[in-house]
């Protein structure tokens, strides 16, 4: 069975999982995860954003951990389909850091494989 994509979409034609945008632009009537503008972009240009959230996800356990609970989700937000997104530094984020770990994993295997505890 495969993992479910982690993708953006449009609040305003498609089906989402969780509202990305800010609080103040929440869609009319939806009370789910992120409605209350938790995953928004807090500093307002893209260029801002990525180290903003970069430095975030390192430091802060929480919102790292609230970052990970998306994956495989449908992401809502207002950017136009096309034009670059915060989600989509997040989703990017996501991707590299679950390439990373496979690596790991398998480095870690192979490491175990080839050199045996007590050998």
């Amino acid at each position: 069975m495969s993992a479910r994509e982690t993708r953006r979409v449009s609040v305003r034609t498609d089906a989402f999982d969780v509202y990305m945008g800010r609080a103040d632009w929440t869609p009319p009537g939806f009370t789910g995860e992120g409605a209350d503008g938790y995953f928004g972009n807090p500093v307002g240009t893209l260029d801002a954003f990525r180290p903003y959230f970069e430095r975030r996800v390192e430091a802060d356990g929480a919102y790292r951990a609230r970052i990970e609970g998306l994956r495989g989700r449908r992401l809502g937000c207002w950017c136009r389909t096309g034009k670059d997104c915060h989600v989509d530094i997040i989703v990017d984020w996501m991707e590299r850091s679950d390439e990373s770990g496979i690596l790991s994993k398998m480095a870690e295997r192979l490491g175990n494989r080839n050199n045996p505890a007590g050998a």
